[in-house]
């Protein structure tokens, strides 16, 4: 996917607003195997405001994603919803980051923000993708369960709850 459909420029006076919106798909996700997700309908709202010495970036995430679930193997459709807020500063050489703070150089316009859309999404995207309680496939469950009680090893988990008992 192109660098340059994620290019936005500043605002340049202070108090003003520039809207970005983008729609993330497939092709955006191409970064990562490790969401094991086949299909990303995402939009992505980025408000981006001129303050006193800094620009303010507010992200807005909503979105659909088919995975499948980790309980029981089916497929699920994950609603993704997430926001955050970022920060731009300059800075003479542009190459120090901290957490929501991103240093760009005099030259840097416009600013793609390809980098923290990826950011914002890894952090929306939940580590643990299940159905509701009931919503889960009841065969494999009980499969799952037959086979765990047919594998006598005691685990350390279960070695806690006694303890704790």
């Amino acid at each position: 996917m192109g660098r340059l459909k994620f290019e936005v420029n500043l605002p340049s006076l202070f108090g003003k607003k520039t809207i970005a919106n983008f729609n993330l798909d497939k092709k955006f996700f191409e970064f990562s195997d490790y969401f094991l997700i086949d299909n990303y309908s995402v939009d992505c709202a980025v408000v981006i405001e001129k303050k006193n010495a800094f620009w303010q970036l507010d992200i807005e995430i909503r979105g659909l994603a088919n995975t499948y679930c980790d309980r029981c193997g089916d497929p699920l459709l994950l609603k993704l919803k997430g926001s955050d807020v970022y920060f731009l500063k300059k800075e003479e050489d542009g190459s120090s980051q901290s957490h929501n703070v991103i240093y760009i150089t005099h030259s840097t316009e416009p600013v793609n923000l390809e980098s923290v859309l990826k950011e914002v999404l890894f952090f929306v995207i939940p580590k643990t993708k299940v159905h509701k309680e009931n919503d889960c496939n009841l065969d494999v469950l009980k499969k799952l369960d037959s086979y765990q009680k047919k594998n006598n090893k005691i685990f350390l988990s279960d070695h806690l709850k006694g303890k704790l008992k």
